[in-house]
């Protein structure tokens, strides 16, 4: 596989794309509007209580194909994440080989892959270079995680969006747009939606998964509309586990 093939392959897979189809995609936006609200409802924690904020670390496996510049992949994987600090990942192809490693920080990224014989390191920015999406450390955890995209819940407010069920919060003071759709029935996060006014991205999430942190989502489909491209994903997540004891990082590099 060609070299630059290869990175993109990997950068697009992490971001949890597993039915990639370039071309030309719209994003339907919500109409989101102020309501009178209980007060039991004016709190953002409030209607967040499935959101499982308290654990330390994350893993999940993940699997789904891939279709990337006309060629077709077979992946699964592992996903490791300790809060607010790092994420692992170990994508393997359909026969059981290990296609990479990725270790993401806070300012950079290394990819490892023993089958093309290649290792990288790159700033966090490589991956908007790949998606020509704006994407930063605290974005990618919040997809993973199916979270606010920043912990501070002062920095958003509760409001009202399409049908009476669903409450909406939004990102308040930020040149961006960032909503989040959050069911009364399930006080967990059910759709993403952010934009930079050039890029945007759609996360939605389902077939959540009951846990001692809450509900965790089972599935994710994800839309990322650039100014060149869009990107669908599919995603089915399994053997979810929080705060394991000694759970590792393994990366060597070159």
């Amino acid at each position: 596989m060609n070299r630059d093939i290869f990175y993109k392959s990997v950068a697009v897979i992490f971001v949890l794309s597993v039915a990639l189809f370039m071309g030309s995609c719209k994003i339907k936006k919500n109409t989101v509007k102020e309501k009178s609200l209980t007060e039991n409802r004016k709190d953002v924690s409030a209607i967040l209580i499935n959101s499982g904020e308290k654990y330390n670390n994350l893993q999940y496996r993940f699997n789904g194909k891939v279709n990337f510049l006309e060629e077709e992949y077979n992946l699964n994987g592992i996903i490791r994440l300790k809060r607010d600090s790092l994420i692992w990942m170990s994508v393997r192809l359909s026969v059981g080989i290990e296609a990479a490693r990725i270790i993401i920080l806070k300012d950079s990224i290394k990819l490892a892959s023993k089958i093309t014989s290649t290792y990288i390191s790159e700033k966090i920015s490589f991956f908007e270079q790949i998606t020509n999406v704006k994407m930063n450390y605290s974005l990618l955890e919040a997809i993973l995680t199916n979270s606010l995209i920043n912990s501070d819940k002062s920095l958003y407010r509760v409001v009202s969006g399409e049908g009476d069920q669903d409450d909406v919060i939004k990102r308040i003071n930020t040149e961006f747009m960032e909503n989040y759709i959050v069911p009364i029935e399930f006080q967990r996060i059910s759709e993403m939606f952010y934009s930079d006014g050039n890029n945007e991205i759609r996360v939605n999430y389902d077939e959540f998964e009951d846990s001692n942190y809450g509900l965790f989502s089972g599935m994710m489909n994800i839309i990322m509309q650039s100014e060149k491209d869009c990107i669908r994903a599919r995603i089915k997540i399994s053997n979810i586990e929080f705060d394991k004891k000694g759970l590792k990082f393994p990366f060597k590099e070159k």
